[in-house]
């Protein structure tokens, strides 16, 4: 997996397990900023992204456990040097900042598009870990984390499949002028 203009095969398992940890750290910030974003579209997919929030954190704080067991202390990965891809994702939210609050389905489409790919990277992410980790205990958890994100993609390809075309009105029954 490259990871910006390095591979992450020069990770070690330590900076490896803190990457994981700012990883689940940086999609719950995200989602969060995105459930907020979404109020005024549609509450149902505002609360989907909140509730991806909690099982980020609890990935998060799963991995930081793990790290304590196994390295001792707390991981530290500075935010800023988290993975080109992934920073790219977030900054792709930059084409629909226009207004703080999402209420066309075109700019929902776009922010679940988004979304399903960082949740496809951080997947692969795992998958490589899983192949990568020489101990067993670590492997089935990073194995369990893959199958979770892999989850969450099915989900919101789920929601990409239900997002109504019509951009007059969102789902909350506001027009998009009336909000803006």
């Amino acid at each position: 997996m490259t990871l910006g203009s390095r591979t992450d095969q020069a990770l070690s398992p330590q900076r490896a397990l803190a990457l994981a940890v700012a990883i689940e750290v940086h999609n719950a910030s995200r989602f969060l900023e995105w459930s907020h974003r979404l109020l005024a579209f549609d509450l149902e997919v505002a609360a989907f992204f909140h509730g991806l929030v909690e099982e980020e954190h609890a990935h998060a704080k799963e991995l930081a456990e793990l790290y304590a067991k196994v390295f001792g202390g707390t991981p530290d990965f500075p935010m800023h040097a988290l993975p080109q891809r992934l920073q790219e994702y977030s900054r792709a939210v930059s084409a629909i900042a226009g207004h703080f609050l999402i209420v066309e389905p075109r700019s929902v489409r776009a922010l679940l598009g988004i979304a399903l790919q960082i949740e496809r990277f951080t997947r692969d992410f795992y998958t490589d870990l899983v192949k990568r980790t020489e101990d067993p205990a670590q492997a089935a958890v990073f194995l369990r984390l893959a199958e979770y994100e892999a989850e969450h993609e099915r989900a919101f390809e789920r929601q990409l499949a239900v997002l109504p075309d019509d951009a007059k009105k969102s789902k909350s029954g506001a027009a998009p002028d009336d909000l803006n």
